[in-house]
């Protein structure tokens, strides 16, 4: 009998700029909630892994994990950090239907 596969979830926010504790707190909150409703969350700071890493090669990592995804979680900062606004345009480019707001 075969396992049935939870929706993997992109979390989507603000980091650039964030105090990195608040930052990393508030990721945890977000997979927290996703999990609640017993989906997988995928959590940027996690498939990054490091503060010790330039914009592109964190951005370059988030987009590959976000393109195993079913669907996207938009924290509400999503709107003021360029990263988050580039992934939710990408799956808006690529036909990605499913979006979820915060």
């Amino acid at each position: 009998m075969s396992k049935q596969m939870k929706n993997k979830i992109y979390i989507a926010g603000k980091v650039t700029g964030e105090d990195h504790l608040k930052c990393a707190a508030k990721f945890a909150k977000a997979k927290q909630e996703v999990e609640a409703l017993n989906l997988n969350a995928i959590n940027p700071l996690e498939v990054v892994g490091t503060w010790e890493i330039s914009w592109e090669n964190a951005m370059k990592k988030c987009i590959v994990a976000l393109m195993q995804c079913d669907a996207i979680y938009l924290l509400p900062d999503t709107v003021e950090s360029k990263g988050a606004k580039m992934e939710l345009e990408l799956c808006a480019w690529i036909g990605f239907g499913h979006v979820i707001y915060s």
